[in-house]
């Protein structure tokens, strides 16, 4: 298989691109803090690929969810015109 195969394959699953997306942008920040040498324990990496793949899942629901759209109450009668008090 060549990689562009399982590139596709990562692109239309939203839970495998979800963690992929997530370990990348764990990855970026790892590095950062390194680079300052800032401390943190392996749990918070965790913790911050699940946070960011919950992130991305409930993104990828809402772009792919059809909400329904409320059409105004037909049985609604406006009357326009002089008031009728």
């Amino acid at each position: 298989m060549a990689i562009s195969e399982y590139v596709n394959k990562v692109l239309d699953n939203n839970y495998l691109l979800a963690i992929s997306v997530s370990i990348i942008c764990t990855i970026i920040f790892y590095l950062e803090n390194r680079r300052v040498q800032h401390k943190y324990e392996n749990v918070s990496y965790l913790k911050l690929i699940v946070i960011n793949a919950l992130a991305i899942i409930g993104v990828l629901f809402l772009k792919n969810k059809k909400l329904p759209v409320k059409a105004p109450d037909a049985n609604v009668k406006l009357e326009i015109g002089e008031p009728n008090f």
